[in-house]
């Protein structure tokens, strides 16, 4: 009981700084309410409750902007990537301007396949909050899509720079960059890299399966 008191606590302090950050809130207390229990979990990594949650508060107050951002952003984290644009956008359109919110836009874009309209969202978030590893590789991805590799490339080693743990993925794009340009030994040393320095990635764990010519490690 404590714990989940607590988690509360945590969500409903961290929801008040995004709040802050967003503006006045005017949304009705139904709405607030629904928005600090979905934020816990939020936080929490539980996805398809805290959607629940921010869904109800939509339902709630239809003019929450707030409901419809952690919504989207929600969505991003499920992967549901052409809902979360509309939820972000109608945040958007209802006045929320919190930081989150160009992050969760350029990603929701990405995912898309909106190179330049990521772009975009990304450098306004990376100017508001620089020196996040994510923001890096994203626009790496982005730059990657447009076929600019020499901007994809340094993105990518400085989403390594400045977050360790997203090496696996960023060596996957460097591989596939290199592809793109027809350099196949550059790329297989990216994959070898992945192998050698992160082996208990699922990326590495992925590539071994293949290496060993069965997409089923069960199999023989």
């Amino acid at each position: 009981m404590v714990e989940i008191n607590m988690k509360r606590l945590m969500g409903a302090a961290a929801l008040i700084c995004a709040l802050a950050a967003a503006g006045p809130v005017d949304a009705s207390p139904e709405s607030r309410k629904l928005l600090i229990e979905g934020h816990g979990e939020l936080s929490a990594g539980k996805y398809e409750e805290a959607l629940k949650h921010f869904t109800a508060a939509t339902q709630a107050d239809a003019n929450d902007a707030e409901a419809f951002y952690f919504q989207g952003a929600t969505l991003n984290r499920l992967g549901r990537f052409p809902d979360a644009l509309d939820r972000l956008q109608k945040a958007q359109s209802l006045g929320f301007n919190g930081p989150g919110l160009p992050f969760d836009t350029g990603w929701a874009l990405l995912r898309l396949g909106r190179w330049i309209d990521a772009i975009v969202q990304l450098e306004t978030f990376e100017k508001s909050i620089p020196g996040r590893g994510k923001t890096s590789e994203f626009l790496g991805e982005a730059y990657l899509g447009l076929k600019q590799y020499d901007r994809a490339e340094t993105k990518l080693k400085e989403a390594m720079q400045r977050d360790v743990n997203l090496k696996p993925t960023s060596l996957l794009y460097l591989a596939a960059l290199e592809v793109e340009r027809k350099k196949l030994e550059a790329a297989a040393g990216y994959l070898e890299t992945i192998q050698k320095e992160s082996p208990e990635s699922s990326i590495a764990q992925t590539l071994k399966t293949y290496r060993t010519g069965s997409r089923d490690p069960e199999k023989k």
